[in-house]
């Protein structure tokens, strides 16, 4: 403790206190910004009127805007800096002041934040702060690196904070001792963090502003949507406007549209900034004309007239854009005592003719002007034109000496046309919906020209709903949402490829997959590859030393492709290669949660080529699709859905899990199956199917050896994709509203328990699937599996608060449940060892002996360790969590636990199925220490300990270190 600061027993050292750290943007140099005067840091956030974050002394007007040295940029290399506000605690900079390493001054080293609460640690191994490798963010003195995700559940977090044990920001700093001592001086003086309060914070999406509109355009694209309306997909005349498009669509390079749509734009609602401004006068240096941009900082001051027999000139300031606005309004805003008693405003279109467009005769403090339009008369129409450059005049009839007048701000908003703007989005899915509506058409012709142009269109869009839309239209092969009854002939019919389109959906497929490889996969900066994603997870199956990936096949066996000869073979072909590419996303957004560097601003983009696009339309395709397919085994209206069905078993009456209303929906499960039994066969006669067959099982996490590419494997398909975008819904922490989900309105406690209106469907949907295929011999055991992994991964963006997933969670477990506690074995937190883990497992044997709860405990050293316990069929899971399992928790040394979702060191999930993919799970999830519940209608005890005992014996040190009761 140093000589300055008062004694523990005056300051509690662990509270949190605020204050700002000014961080360059080139050589990372970390500082504290402090008041000499008042010996204080500064603590009191300020936004200039360019929307830049500043800070200020809380004592005086000194700030990092206009104090030497902050203004002038990094105190060490003079680049542009950036000003955060961050919450930590005088005993964490104690702390790193002991801990830096000897006889250095300054290190390399990495600030973990949270981004919601802004708290800030310096981290520590073995007593010495951690450094910062070329590859590595965190590492020991040793080089050996730590991962961020280690320091989730011990951070500290500000009363109130959401993301309490979700993943963290990796800050990279240039770290001076000076500055640590300098900030544990004055850190006393800083205020506590205040605790945060209100709805679950949300990081805002990043959109394009729109700054001009081209109204010739908006009036194109509104004669167009009429022109789509009326298309006539049955007329012999609608072939001619679609060969136009195709010629047009065939110019257009790969993702050439995506840029158009994505991220999506909105219309410019921020003021507008001059390009330059200037004064006839200013008063001193402090109060030029540039202060009127600077809202918190002073204001315009003209020059003073000392004598009254000067010639009378007005004063002015003139304002110039480039290129020229159109403004709807100008606000200003007057120092009081120095209000002008008239002036006007006056525009110019080219900088020679100024008309006026307004004159003020009683200002007052604040003015706001609204822009005239202008009527021409021969037309009679109005228009608001666009000037370059507008000036404000201050009349001086009754000038006096001594007089001067004083500006405090300039607000310039410009005029936006809500009622004629069309979004590029939904131009993309009006000429997608034309194009579709074709592809369906009774005429070979137009339905064959319709789907060349679908296929140009979205390579170069790069929409993952427009794909996804193709593939549902291939595989339905109707434009209706709800078919009562399903024609097969008809189907046959439609289903058929033409030579021209076998070839057309050959080059289809190359194109799609090439561009995937050039623009999605190999244009990230990150490691993870395609092809090492899927070695990872065990889904590539190796012939001759080849990686037999779809995406592979379709490049290097291009023979493979000359199988497809229908329209669903096509879909299916598409969604297994966004299947893939989806398990790609998968990895490449566990490894943004476990670094937190660059890649993080990638998290915001919910939009990416050819792989992510989250909206209510994504869902309802995806929802359409997998009903259309798995009709049959999926309840109608008030029936109750059976468990453990099979496709060969048909609908039996069965045990009670969950209904909903699906609706009647065209069953084309039959005709699906025979048109992939001639694909196989088409395949196997090119000699191309073993390794692809082997590829396509091992990714539906299937090896029961059934024969390749079945329907419900389409199913499969989509919900991986659905999975990785849910994945990067929840993971962007963006709010669901802006992307069309809103909540579900409650209106009494049951209603607490629904999901978001444009989600519930999916939710639903996905608790069916669960229980279509619990054991591994059942047919749709592939589909119940991802359901269930969609179901978890999405749980956040299905209930939002803490509060519903817990419900969910204490509704779900009833009686007699299985709990499974799992540990990393040995627990080694930031290079030490753990010893509570194995105490906590110590103390719950004990207290299972005591109650004579059958239990059993399984593990592999330098692996994991499994505690199963059986939960009398009589007693109430979450009781016994409560009564027995919280005090030994307690005991063991960790912190208050209780039966909750959320952030905990020992976190408890609800398991909806009992054969989850423990090896991908375990790689992904952050923690050392997990409590697992697995219901009655889950799973049984034994079921639980014998797949633990194959999980272990597959997969742990098979060195005879299993441990048995």
């Amino acid at each position: 403790m140093t000589a300055s600061t008062p004694t523990d027993a005056i300051v509690d050292t662990s509270i949190l206190r605020t204050f700002a750290v000014i961080l360059c943007s080139k050589c990372q140099y970390l500082e504290f910004p402090g008041c000499d005067v008042h010996g204080t840091l500064y603590t009191e956030l300020l936004i200039d009127g360019l929307g830049k974050q500043h800070a200020k002394c809380p004592n005086c007007t000194a700030a990092t805007s206009n104090a030497r040295p902050f203004r002038d940029g990094c105190r060490r290399c003079k680049s542009p800096t950036t000003v955060l506000m961050w919450a930590s605690s005088l005993q964490e900079i104690q702390q790193a002041v002991e801990a830096f390493p000897n006889s250095i001054e300054e290190i390399e080293h990495t600030v973990i934040s949270c981004e919601c609460c802004c708290t800030a640690i310096f981290p520590k191994a073995n007593h010495i702060l951690t450094t910062r490798l070329a590859y590595e963010p965190l590492a020991v003195a040793s080089g050996k690196p730590l991962k961020v995700a280690n320091f989730q559940l011990s951070m500290p977090h500000v009363d109130g904070c959401s993301r309490k044990g979700m993943p963290l920001q990796a800050v990279a700093v240039q770290l001076p001792k000076s500055e640590l001592k300098f900030i544990a001086q004055r850190m006393f003086k800083c205020p506590v963090a205040p605790k945060i309060t209100g709805k679950e914070p949300y990081r805002h999406r990043p959109v394009g502003i729109i700054t001009q509109q081209n109204h010739l355009h908006q009036i194109a694209i509104r004669l167009m949507s009429t022109v789509v309306k009326t298309f006539d997909a049955e007329s012999p005349q609608a072939a001619q406007p679609l060969q136009q498009i195709i010629t047009v669509l065939e110019k257009l390079e790969p993702l050439a549209l995506f840029s158009e749509w994505s991220p999506p734009c909105q219309l410019s609602r921020e003021k507008l900034l001059p390009k330059k401004v200037y004064a006839s006068s200013y008063f001193d240096e402090n109060h030029k004309v540039t202060k009127i941009f600077e809202s918190n900082f002073g204001f315009w001051r003209s020059s003073c007239k000392v004598d009254r027999q000067l010639p009378k000139e007005d004063e002015w300031i003139v304002l110039e854009f480039d290129p020229a606005v159109t403004l709807s309004t100008i606000e200003l805003q007057w120092r009081e005592g120095y209000i002008p008693k008239h002036y006007s405003v006056s525009a110019s279109r080219d900088g020679t003719l100024f008309e006026t467009v307004a004159i003020v005769m009683r200002p007052t403090k604040e003015d706001r002007m609204l822009i005239p339009k202008v009527k021409e008369i021969h037309m009679q129409r109005w228009l608001v034109l666009s000037y370059e450059i507008f000036r404000l005049c201050l009349l001086t009839y009754d000038h006096c000496a001594g007089e001067t007048f004083g500006l405090i701000s300039i607000v310039c908003k410009e005029a936006i046309f809500c009622s004629v703007h069309t979004p590029t989005v939904v131009v993309l899915q009006m000429v997608r919906q034309w194009l579709f509506n074709g592809a369906v058409s009774s005429l070979p012709e137009v339905r064959n020209l319709a789907l060349q142009a679908l296929q140009k269109l979205l390579l170069a869009s790069g929409s993952l709903c427009g794909l996804l839309q193709l593939a549902t239209s291939l595989v339905l092969n109707t434009r209706s949402t709800n078919v009562a009854t399903f024609d097969r002939q008809t189907w046959d019919c439609f289903d058929q490829l033409s030579e021209d389109g076998s070839r057309s959906a050959q080059v289809f497929i190359i194109k799609l997959v090439t561009s995937i490889q050039r623009f999605v996969v190999k244009n990230r900066s990150d490691s993870v590859t395609l092809t090492n994603c899927l070695n990872d997870q065990e889904h590539v199956a190796i012939n001759n030393g080849t990686s037999n990936t779809l995406m592979a096949s379709s490049i290097e066996q291009q023979s493979f492709l000359k199988a497809i000869e229908r329209r669903s073979h096509l879909g299916m072909i598409i969604l297994h290669i966004l299947s893939e590419l989806s398990t790609w996303q998968m990895k490449r957004i566990q490894k943004a949660e476990e670094f937190k560097t660059e890649q993080e601003l990638e998290s915001l983009q919910l939009e990416e080529p050819y792989s992510m696009e989250i909206c209510s339309d994504f869902f309802d395709i995806s929802h359409r699709l997998i009903v259309s397919v798995l009709s049959r085994w999926l309840p109608r209206a008030g029936e109750k859905i059976q468990n453990n069905s099979r496709p060969e078993e048909g609908n039996k009456e069965g045990s009670n899990i969950v209904s909903s209303e699906i609706g009647s929906s065209q069953d084309v499960y039959d005709a699906l199956a025979s048109s992939f039994a001639q694909f196989r066969f088409n395949a196997d006669m090119q000699g191309n199917l073993n390794g692809v067959d082997a590829c396509i099982h091992q990714c539906n996490g299937d090896q029961s050896g059934k024969p390749m590419f079945l329907p419900e494997e389409l199913c499969v398909a989509v919900l991986k994709i659905v999975t990785a975008n849910l994945r990067r819904l929840v993971f962007s922490k963006i709010d669901p509203i802006e992307v069309g989900i809103a909540p579900a309105r409650v209106q009494s406690e049951d209603d607490l328990l629904s999901a978001p209106p444009a989600l519930a469907p999916t939710v639903c949907l996905l608790e069916q699937l669960i229980s279509l295929g619990a054991m591994r011999n059942d047919s749709l055991f592939p589909v119940s599996l991802n359901a269930a992994v969609a179901m978890e991964v999405g749980t956040e963006a299905f209930y939002p608060s803490a509060y519903q997933r817990t419900k969910i969670l204490t509704s779900r477990m009833g009686k007699g449940a299985t709990l499974e506690v799992q540990m990393r074995w040995p627990v080694k937190e930031r290079g030490q060892e753990d010893p509570r883990y194995e105490r906590l497992l110590l103390m719950l044997q004990v207290e299972c002996i005591k109650l004579r709860i059958r239990h059993a405990i399984r593990g592999s050293w330098y692996f994991f360790l499994h505690l199963m316990v059986e939960i009398p069929s009589s007693q109430e899971t979450e009781e016994m969590l409560t009564r027995c399992f919280a005090p030994c928790i307690k005991s063991a040394g960790f912190l208050s636990w209780q039966v909750a979702a959320g952030a905990q060191e020992l976190p408890i999930n609800l398991q909806r199925h009992l054969y989850w993919n423990r090896k991908e799970k375990m790689s992904q999830d952050s923690g050392v220490g997990w409590i697992r519940v697995y219901p009655k209608s889950v799973a049984a005890y034994d079921d639980v300990l014998q797949d633990v005992e194959g999980f272990l014996a597959k997969h742990g040190n098979n060195d005879g270190s299993m441990l048995r009761p």
